[in-house]
Parts: C-alpha cells; structure tokens; sequence
C-alpha cells in the first residue's frame, strides 16, 4: 500500500505524518489487498498556518473499484486527521462488501 502525504499552507512535522501513517495502518490494514495507493492533503482552509480550520483530504485507490475520496474539515489538526481516517475506513469496507 503506497501512502502519499502532502501539505499545504500547513507545515507537517515528523510527529503529524507518523501519526498518520499510523491511524492508516491500523484503520486499514486489514484491507491493504484492496488498496492500490492513499493520498492525504492537509491544509489550512484560510491559508494563515495558524489557528482557523483544518483539511483533510484522503484519497484510496483500488483496481477493483472507484476512488474513494473524503474530505472533512475541523479545528483541531489531530481530530480532522482521525475523522477523515475513520470515515474512509468505513466507506472502503462499504466498497469491499459490494465487490
């Protein structure tokens, strides 16, 4: 499973992208056969890089399927991290049921 992890207007450090890498890994691991590539966004939705709210979009390959794209914006970095995480998730468990 190929992770793609960008930023923009925001700056991830080292704590921000391995905790994503591993809310993925243990969200969908168990459906890794299914996925070809993840891409995540993280953004400041006004562009100041402080305070104001987060994005995060997150976009699962699949040969087997279409695109599953999530986009979820909050406050907290963190928290738009595991929601968006915990959404696709759910909606790529969809997906796999009605293969």
């Amino acid at each position: 499973m190929q992770i793609d992890i960008q930023s923009r207007d925001i700056e991830l450090d080292k704590a921000i992208k391995t905790h994503i890498q591993r809310k993925l890994q243990i969200a969908l691991s168990r459906m890794e056969s299914h996925i070809t590539e993840i891409s995540i966004i993280i953004s400041d939705v006004d562009g100041l890089n402080e305070g104001g709210d987060k994005r995060c979009l997150i976009k699962i390959s699949s040969s087997e399927f279409e695109d599953i794209i999530i986009e979820d914006i909050q406050l907290d970095l963190f928290y738009v991290i595991d929601r968006a995480i915990h959404r696709a998730s759910r909606s790529l468990e969809l997906k796999i049921g009605q293969v």
